[in-house]
């Protein structure tokens, strides 16, 4: 039961990861389509 609890802590570490590393992809592209926002604005 030890090895199966493992186990699952490692698969909801690994989601939670994925999660994050998702997140942050976002946030990147929010940054670089905000500063294109910006220019497109500054232009005007």
């Amino acid at each position: 039961t030890i090895q199966i609890l493992k186990a699952q802590n490692m698969i909801t570490i690994m989601k939670k990861a994925h999660l994050l590393e998702e997140n942050e992809e976002k946030i990147k592209l929010k940054k670089i389509i905000g500063d294109e926002e910006v220019d497109l604005f500054g232009d005007i």
